[in-house]
């Protein structure tokens, strides 16, 4: 993808909008081997996977929040590790 110009995700966003989905699947195939099919179809809003609504989590989120919003990292109860 480097060689075509495409470093980032809002690379590729852009790229599809203007190049991708005019090329051909022989071309992006060419290009970028049996992934070439599946960014073909993405690139058309294609995605034929199977929606899994009930999956094993991979993570779980907790977040605790102040009573009033702090202004002011000091306004901190110090007891509490924050990462910033």
């Amino acid at each position: 993808m480097h060689s075509l110009g495409i470093h980032s995700g809002a690379d590729l966003k852009q790229r599809s909008s203007e190049t991708l989905p005019k090329a051909s699947l022989t071309d992006l195939t060419h290009h970028f081997g049996k992934a070439g099919n599946y960014y073909y179809k993405i690139a058309r809003a294609e995605d034929d996977r199977p929606v899994e609504a009930n999956r094993v989590r991979k993570s779980i989120g907790a977040e605790t929040s102040f009573a009033q919003d702090l202004s002011d990292v000091s306004q901190c109860d110090l007891n509490h590790k924050i990462n910033f």
